[in-house]
């Protein structure tokens, strides 16, 4: 096992960078005209190409359903608010569930999980088409190497960064290469079931809606928030252009979604004709990112991990990417001997650390925000 260092003070100021999820500002207000929520961005161009497309949707859209905008400021976008429950967090409930409720509860996920697929499908073919899309592709090498160089600090993780460099070099050249769709993000965190009856707000905590959700179940009267609308409702990475293996593995391969590994390419697209470079390339972009965002948390913020990503395990990603990118793609052992190494590492290393200290805080960089685990601020 490898020593646990201290982070240096440029970690920290990395991980707030890049990976920090609340750089952007979430409120909530309530008006005599109803409930919204108000996302402030980076830029004006962010909030515009995220109004113009929620518009885009709501105009194009059969199945699918986006919030309906409101306004768009220079630095923010106002929209309407979502009362029910983030579908991430339903299936972590659904999940919970023990016999003789634990089989209803995987039947509930599938048909829920079903929906979803319907809609992504949707929005996938609706934004692949939209006429304002930007060229501009997701800088997916640059976000891998800040989440390394994060991850080889925290932990301890010697890196020859001169070879390191030569294998993201290499896939930065075949991720230019590949044919691209709006990066929409699509795990089950940006997706909300709006079912007020099972609104956070409504409730004490979550120990009370679990309990409100095991009764309902159980007394096999569930179908109201069965049968409520799903609603898509952040499409601020659509300003830059991913795969469109994107979309299926943040959907279908998220821990939360997780049935085991593809078993082709095929199994990665949409209607859309396979590869299966491209798919294993995608999913070490995706898994970095997922995996290690949270295990940033949980090393160098751990508050903040305890309150945004108690219900996720970043080890998932770590342990599970290279047996998949192999199965893809066996040249894989050959051409990135050393990130599939560096990913083993970080697996193995993960589980064995434990710390109290908040680095992130102790440095002074935490700015004032309120952290949530459902949709939005409570």
């Amino acid at each position: 096992m490898i020593p646990y260092k201290t982070p240096t003070r440029e970690t920290l100021e990395l991980f707030k960078a890049e990976l920090w999820k609340d750089q952007r500002e979430l409120k909530t207000i309530t008006t005599s005209e109803g409930h919204f929520i108000i996302k402030h961005v980076p830029t004006e161009q962010r909030a515009s190409v995220e109004g113009r497309i929620l518009r885009y949707l709501r105009e194009t859209l059969h199945l699918a359903r986006v919030p309906a905008l409101v306004e768009v400021g220079d630095d923010y976008i106002k929209m309407e608010c979502i009362r029910g429950i983030r579908m991430f967090n339903l299936l972590v409930e659904l999940d919970r569930l023990r016999p003789p409720l634990a089989d209803a509860g995987a039947t509930l996920k599938r048909r829920l999980l079903k929906r979803c697929e319907s809609n992504e499908r949707e929005i996938q073919a609706a934004l692949a088409v939209y006429p304002g899309h930007s060229c501009t592709r997701y800088p997916a090498v640059a976000k891998i190497r800040a989440i390394m160089r994060i991850l080889a600090d925290a932990i301890g993780i010697d890196v020859e960064w001169p070879t390191m460099e030569s294998e993201l070099s290499f896939m930065e050249d075949m991720w230019r290469s590949f044919y691209r769709v709006p990066f929409r993000d699509a795990t089950t965190k940006n997706m909300a079931l709006a079912a007020p009856e099972l609104w956070l707000g409504n409730f004490d905590g979550e120990e009370s809606r679990r309990r409100y959700l095991v009764d309902t179940i159980s007394n096999n009267d569930q179908a109201s928030w069965m049968e409520a609308t799903l609603f898509d409702f952040d499409f601020a990475s659509c300003t830059e252009a991913s795969t469109p293996e994107d979309d299926v593995i943040s959907l279908l391969y998220h821990e939360r979604t997780w049935c085991g590994p593809p078993v082709d390419a095929r199994a990665l697209v949409w209607g859309l004709p396979p590869d299966a470079v491209r798919a294993a390339i995608t999913f070490i972009v995706r898994y970095y990112r997922f995996g290690g965002r949270k295990a940033a948390y949980r090393l160098l913020h751990p508050w903040g991990h305890r309150v945004r990503f108690r219900h996720d395990d970043d080890a998932f990603y770590f342990q599970r990417l290279p047996e998949i990118v192999i199965s893809l793609w066996p040249q894989a052992e050959r051409e990135l001997p050393h990130l599939l190494d560096f990913t083993r590492t970080v697996a193995r290393e993960l589980d064995g650390i434990r710390t109290e200290v908040d680095h992130f805080v102790a440095a002074n960089l935490a700015e004032e925000r309120t952290y949530y685990v459902d949709m939005y601020p409570q």
